[in-house]
């Protein structure tokens, strides 16, 4: 057998072991991608923004499985999200929400600056218990999470 064809089953068979290891993510995955693109807003992590409420606006423009299992969305400024075992999706129609996840982390390059490594930030999300606590390599900030609110919604202000 031709090396590419074997190659080629050998990563399909892959994914598809991925996708039953992390069916969560999957589902986020194919959901952002079969998705409107109207799907926007400002980001909010367990009650905690992105910035200033309503400051940001992100648009989701491409999603896949990372090989460990969580599910990470590309955005159109070159943000990233990563959502470990998310449930209750809830995207389309103008709306992007994910009720639970484990691990939520954003990341995203210094506005204005050059895209090099010493300039990605990142704040991240985790569920231990039943709190949620938060942590960042920006500068010095301050989170107040709440697991009675949504892991991620992109808000539009509008309602």
């Amino acid at each position: 057998m031709m090396s590419w064809v074997r190659g080629w089953r050998e990563s399909r068979a892959a994914a598809a072991a991925l996708r039953e290891r992390a069916p969560g993510a999957a589902e986020l995955v194919d959901a952002v991608r079969n998705a409107s693109g109207r799907e926007s807003g400002s980001l909010c992590v367990y009650g905690d923004f992105f910035g200033r409420p309503y400051d940001n606006v992100h648009r989701a423009i491409a999603a896949t499985l990372d090989p460990e299992g969580c599910a990470l969305i590309g955005f159109d400024d070159h943000e990233t999200l990563r959502v470990w075992d998310p449930e209750g999706i809830h995207i389309g129609a103008g709306e992007f929400r994910v009720e639970r996840a484990s691990k939520v982390r954003w990341e995203w390059y210094s506005y204005g600056d050059p895209r090099t490594p010493e300039n990605l930030y990142f704040i991240e999300h985790r569920v231990v218990g039943d709190n949620v606590e938060a942590s960042t390599n920006f500068r010095p900030s301050s989170f107040n999470p709440h697991l009675s609110r949504p892991a991620i919604e992109l808000l539009d202000g509008l309602a």
